[in-house]
């Protein structure tokens, strides 16, 4: 498994390396990452973090559009229609999300350990195809 974030890429060996990048968020309490399966860019997991928001978007190839996580917005008393504006650490922008794509930290994690073992789509959280 391999992991690009702000500081560039890397190998992740393990669940606990993988822990500490859902743990560590700066100032901003944001943080984003993508996490490969292998040494190819496809399968992917895109992880966005702000506080303990987190959206995921996962590519199973480069020509898919992929599909984005599907939370419940009301856990965060969150508008089901409306979008959550994350932070981009990397770029400084920002990034609007639905609501209803939004996840706990702790569920993203948990998809990401799944996706680390097989590099396919994690059964652990609810989907949407994009």
């Amino acid at each position: 498994m391999r992991v690009w974030d702000k500081n560039g890429s890397r190998e992740a060996v393990g669940d606990s390396e993988l822990e500490g990048y859902f743990s560590r968020k700066g100032d901003t309490r944001a943080d984003e990452f993508w996490i490969f399966f292998g040494s190819e860019d496809f399968p992917s997991l895109a992880v966005l973090i702000w506080g303990e928001l987190t959206v995921l978007h996962y590519y199973p190839e480069r020509k898919h559009p992929g599909f984005i996580s599907h939370g419940d917005p009301r856990v965060w008393n969150l508008a089901p229609v409306g979008v959550t504006v994350f932070p981009m650490v990397a770029t400084g922008e920002r990034q609007e999300v639905p609501n209803w794509a939004i996840v706990s930290s702790l569920h993203a994690l948990q998809a990401a350990k799944e996706f680390s073992l097989s590099g396919n789509l994690p059964r652990s959280v609810e989907w949407s195809e994009l």
